[in-house]
């Protein structure tokens, strides 16, 4: 995975839950979110680490899940 930084965005709207998801054992962040070329991708976080990585292969991705 690549450290890619999103767009700051709030395109959440009323598909929040489908849009931003926590680890089962809350330790990870995934959420879909623009590139700088506003293609949408999805991004992981690990909540102990301040870095984002883009997933590769989601790029088009409207909804996330673990």
């Amino acid at each position: 995975m690549l450290p890619v930084e999103p767009v700051p965005s709030t395109k959440f709207g009323v598909s929040l839950n489908l849009r931003l998801a926590i680890s089962r054992d809350g330790r990870r962040l995934a959420y879909v979110s623009e590139r700088p070329d506003k293609t949408t991708t999805i991004f992981l976080r690990q909540l102990a680490s301040p870095e984002t990585v883009a997933v590769p292969g989601t790029e088009g991705a409207t909804t996330v899940f673990f």
